[in-house]
């Protein structure tokens, strides 16, 4: 056994209560002075060898971090330790399957169980707060050099039923043998929630409504079929992504969920059906509904506001898309790949900050989109086999280019009766039942009354006569 303890002090006294930090503005207040006059540890605490010193059994707390790094121990357990002014750090353990810390209540920097490949049971049924992160299993962000193959934790369950706060990141990453989480108490993460290729996590039990202030990340977690034990409530102030789970077959738990403050992404949930989100009604970054093979719908009923792009591509099954009360798109919408798909409502949407791009479907006739009335940049309609018009009855302005290219069932222009103005080029290509002459009858009328340069038409149906 080889331990070392570093320390300014050391005081060994029979009490083994610590002083219990206390949280102030989101920061743990730790006492050294008053740890080390209780009993505790100034210093930190490095074990590495094959026995444990009783020396901690009394310890009630340590000033600086308690590192059980590389052991050959199968159990850890410091009875008496209620709090910790750095971090725990327990990392590379092979043998350890017990890590019990019956009274530990506060760490004031991170809690790191890393890379300790046997079955680890972890006991920590007083931890309340962590002043930074918890990172359980095998962390690329602090394993950098290891490969995805690389052993995490053959940790099976990870119940921490008193812990209400996480200062910083909460991350359960590569665990491959983790089945459920259950964090009854947790009330606020202030750096993101990650959970991340836990290839047998099948549930997760959230009994309140968390803060996920910095963001929650679902991500490759292969037997994963509902986030139902997430119980959003309100506002997730970061990003929300719920990428490849691949047997994810239910949204429900996310009824709540008002607002998304970063980007909202779903990609290859393949299982999944149904993607509602009936209370929604702000995302500042970016919408994103991407490779979802079985995916039929998506609504969004109360949806106004995208503060970036929305893109719903790849969703080979999508029949319906619906966002009716949607007023503004401040960057691109983008329409691709998507071949059954037969309506998209964006009743209310008067304004798109970017580019419009309709590409690659193949039943859609039109966007039902009454109100929309400025594209800032680009629209671009191609390669849509079942679009026989462009049905934009308001739209009066694009920005930039519009480019209407190899649509084999267009047949008319009509539905762009309003627009009067394009700030550069038409392009017109391609179409062979589109009447030659409805394209020149639309540039006859735009020219003169705007900034649009040139135009380029060619390859549709000369011979086709107009009324």
């Amino acid at each position: 056994m080889k331990l070392r303890i570093a320390v300014a002090s050391l005081a060994l006294a029979a009490c083994t209560s610590a002083p219990k930090p206390v949280v102030k503005g989101g920061d743990v207040v730790f006492d050294e002075k008053a740890c080390v006059a209780e009993g505790g540890l100034d210093g930190e605490i490095r074990v590495t060898g094959g026995n444990l010193s009783s020396l901690l059994e009394t310890v009630p707390c340590v000033t600086g971090s308690v590192f059980i790094e590389a052991s050959t121990l199968d159990r850890v357990e410091l009875v008496s330790m209620r709090a910790i002014g750095g971090d725990l750090v327990v990392r590379d353990n092979g043998s350890l399957r017990q890590l019990a810390l019956p009274r530990l209540e506060v760490v004031r920097g991170s809690v790191l169980v890393l890379s300790n490949p046997s079955q680890v049971r972890l006991h920590a049924p007083a931890l309340a707060v962590v002043g930074v992160d918890v990172r359980i299993g095998r962390d690329q962000d602090l394993d950098g050099a290891l490969s995805p193959a690389s052993p995490g934790s053959a940790m099976e369950t990870l119940e921490l039923p008193a812990l209400a706060q996480v200062g910083g990141r909460f991350k359960l990453e590569n665990n491959p043998g983790l089945k459920s989480i259950a964090l009854p108490e947790l009330r606020s993460v202030a750096d993101g929630f990650v959970l991340e290729r836990n290839a047998r996590l099948q549930g997760i039990d959230l009994l309140r409504g968390v803060d996920f202030t910095g963001g929650l990340f679902v991500r490759e977690n292969a037997a994963l079929r509902t986030l139902a034990g997430l119980r959003l409530v309100g506002r997730i102030g970061g990003d929300f992504e719920v990428v490849r789970n691949t047997s994810l077959e239910t949204l429900e738990g996310l009824g709540e969920l008002s607002a998304v403050g970063g980007d909202l992404v779903l990609v290859d949930a393949d299982e999944l059906v149904t993607f509602t989100l009936p209370q929604l009604a702000t995302i500042e970054g970016v919408l994103e509904v991407r490779s979802n093979e079985r995916l039929e719908r998506a609504d969004f009923p109360a949806l106004i506001d995208v503060g970036d792009r929305v893109e719903l591509s790849g969703n080979s099954g999508v029949t319906e898309v619906a966002m009716p009360a949607l007023q503004n798109i401040r960057g691109n919408l983008d329409i691709a790949s998507s071949y059954a798909l037969r309506t998209v409502r964006l009743d209310a949407l008067k304004r798109i900050g970017g580019d419009l791009g309709l590409v690659d479907t193949a039943v859609l006739e039109a966007l039902h989109a009454p109100v929309l009335a400025e594209v800032t940049d680009d629209l671009v309609v191609k390669v849509n086999a079942g679009m026989s018009d462009l049905v934009f009855p308001a739209l009066k302005r694009v920005g930039g280019y519009i480019t209407v290219s190899e649509n084999p069932e267009l047949v008319t222009l009509d539905g762009l009766a309003a627009l009067d103005t394009i700030g550069l080029q038409l392009y017109v290509t391609d179409n062979p039942k589109l009447a030659s002459c409805a394209v020149k009858a639309l540039v006859d009328r735009i020219v003169g009354r705007g900034p649009m340069w040139g135009t380029t038409i060619r390859g549709n149906d000369a011979d086709a006569e107009c009324k």
